[in-house]
């Protein structure tokens, strides 16, 4: 499964909220705490240099949820990034994210992290937020605080195949639209990327 996805910058929580409420169906509040593990890449340093590998990594999420029957759950997902500029705003300053993912559901949080820590994973970096979703014809939305970074309003379409990115980012551009967004507070970074530039700066 695909999950295309744009998502940008929040300075007027409540102006937004009002706003989503009055055409997408509210569907409740989720918390969400992630752990990024990684493994080094299976191949020397040398290699692994000259071949750009970073090795895989794996995130585990504890998920606290109004809207689902099993209210606590943890899932593990494995996604391959992408990044592709959309027409209709600056090329490289606006991107879409456009990740392949797997995703399943773990019974015992613990018991999987020890597994992948024996398979040589290690931890390197945690996110915490608690959004309020919508949903939009077949557009799921995300209103986040995200802890450390701010407010944001995340849209993702899901998609059986990654080709077809143009019509999914035209009718999230136009979601953004309707929400009052302008296309320049779409944030073209990775959270982790995002949470590692603050780090380093703290």
């Amino acid at each position: 499964m695909y999950e295309i996805e744009l998502k940008a910058h929040v300075y007027d929580k409540a102006a937004l909220t009002e706003k989503l409420n009055s055409f997408a169906e509210y569907r409740g509040n989720v918390s969400k705490y992630d752990s990024y593990w990684k493994q080094p890449p299976l191949f020397s340093l040398l290699s692994a240099k000259k071949s750009g590998e970073t090795g895989t990594v794996i995130r585990i999420r504890i998920e606290k949820s109004n809207t689902e029957k099993n209210p606590l759950r943890t899932l593990v997902t494995c996604k391959r990034k992408q990044r592709i500029a959309g027409s209709g705003t600056d090329s490289g300053k606006s991107p879409l994210e456009v990740n392949e993912e797997h995703e399943f559901t773990v019974s015992d949080a613990a018991a999987f992290e020890n597994l992948i820590i024996n398979a040589g994973f290690s931890p390197f970096l945690t996110k915490s937020k608690e959004c309020t979703q919508w949903v939009y014809e077949d557009i799921l939305i995300e209103l986040c605080a995200v802890d450390g970074l701010g407010d944001f309003l995340e849209a993702e379409i899901l998609r059986k195949t990654g080709s077809d990115t143009d019509a999914a980012r035209i009718k999230l551009e136009k979601l953004f639209e309707k929400c009052g967004i302008p296309l320049e507070q779409i944030e073209p970074m990775y959270y982790s990327e995002l949470l590692a530039i603050k780090n380093k700066k703290s």
